[in-house]
């Protein structure tokens, strides 16, 4: 997003830097003639250069107004020394006895939890590390982020993605023994997430499998508030929502850097004037697949021409995704294709190479009814003779981990 603040900064900066530069460049001129007045006329000047390009880079956020998350000292390192019998401090920001002015300010959108969550397997129903930020006035003002031993399998995607392995969270608390630190902050405040349902969905799922209530939830999720309010952009992954606001992404796929992310998107969000209200989240178990299964005759009925190719290069290839994507937002996948030369377009054509299909199924797959872009690719294979692969998502992924291992 070029604005007129940021257009005058890169046009001060190029000045600035121009500026300077002359200033060097008369020394070096003026040093073999030994002019040693044009000598300190000139380092007064690339002195004044210097000092006006300082000042330019410390007052940056005046041009870029991202309005990025605050953070205490303390909140910078991983809670990770918790043990597991021990609880997190939890401070008391109840309102009971605070000024009409204090409640205000310790209210939604003012006071909030930004949340995001790791997992270890595919099948996203553990935690393997929380983030979990207490943010105030856009200042985190409580870390509550840790580790978590999920007392499963880490597959390799996973491990690679997060950095997380079964080494890592060995002396980690477990999802049972941290909950009763956090319970409390999940009822009392809003979360934020960047695809909320996607963290709240996990968080539920390791409820349940621990005998644990999923607690009623009120949440805000800044993926769909970007689509909602910037339809113009096309790509709100997280990644692509911090590049829109100028927001450093140092560390993705690390669940606390995600957060203060997150969180620096929603206050950017919010500084231009946007409400906010926050739904309600609500669970719904998720039920075995019947994916390519007949409800009448309980048997494999069609099965798509999936292809376990040795991948080929991605540069200049032609994706196209249909589907459900689970194990990666289908956003850092076009993110990934079109990073790596490929294009992605949105319908099937003579010239698509490769249609990469969700792991989740759409429900009308189970009677048959595949949808316009699977159609249309097995039309173009059986009656044009068009190369188009099928790849599953997981094969994709797994491929995707493999190149970045």
């Amino acid at each position: 997003m070029v604005t007129i603040k940021k257009l005058l900064y890169y046009i001060l900066k190029t000045f600035l830097i121009l500026f300077t530069s002359i200033g060097l460049i008369g020394i070096i001129i003026m040093l073999p003639l030994q002019d040693f007045t044009g000598i300190a006329i000139y380092a007064v000047w690339t002195t004044v250069g210097c000092l006006f390009l300082f000042s330019l880079h410390k007052h940056k956020n005046f041009f870029f107004n991202t309005n990025t998350v605050n953070t205490n000292d303390n909140s910078n390192e991983i809670s990770n020394s918790v043990l597991p019998t021990q609880e997190l401090p939890v401070q008391d920001y109840s309102t009971e006895n605070s000024s009409p002015e204090d409640k205000k300010t310790l209210e939604f959108p003012d006071t909030y939890i930004a949340f995001d969550v790791e997992t270890p397997n595919k099948n996203n129903d553990r935690i393997s590390y929380a983030g979990i930020l207490l943010v105030c006035n856009g200042e985190i003002i409580k870390n509550y982020s840790t580790l978590i031993n999920p007392e499963t399998r880490f597959d390799h995607f996973n491990t690679v993605l997060t950095g997380i392995d079964a080494s890592a969270v060995c002396h980690a608390p477990t999802f049972k023994e941290y909950w009763p630190s956090i319970e409390d902050l999940f009822k009392k405040y809003v979360i934020i997430a960047h695809n909320a349902n996607f963290d709240l969905s996990v968080l539920s799922k390791t409820l349940l499998h621990y005998g644990l209530k999923v607690p009623p939830i009120k949440y805000v999720c800044t993926y769909n508030e970007s689509r909602n309010k910037f339809p113009q952009l096309g790509k709100y992954s997280l990644k692509s929502m911090a590049e829109y606001f100028d927001i450093p992404l140092e560390n993705h796929h690390d669940a606390k850097s995600d957060a203060q992310v997150c969180s620096s998107i929603f206050e950017a969000i919010k500084s231009q004037n946007y409400m906010f209200t926050p739904k309600e989240f609500e669970f719904h178990e998720e039920k075995t697949s019947e994916f390519n299964i007949s409800p009448a005759t309980n048997v494999e009925t069609f099965a798509l021409p999936y292809s376990l190719p040795e991948f080929p290069l991605i540069t200049g290839m032609r994706f196209v995704l249909t589907g459900i994507f689970t194990l990666m937002p289908k956003d850092e996948i076009v993110d990934y294709i079109e990073t790596n030369g490929g294009k992605v377009t949105s319908a099937v054509s003579g010239v698509t190479n490769y249609l990469i299909v969700g792991s989740e199924p759409e429900p009308a797959w189970k009677h048959g009814n595949y949808g316009s872009k699977i159609e249309k690719a097995l039309s173009l294979i059986s009656e044009n003779n068009k190369h188009i692969l099928f790849i599953k998502e997981e094969d994709f992924i797994s491929f995707f981990a493999s190149e970045n291992s």
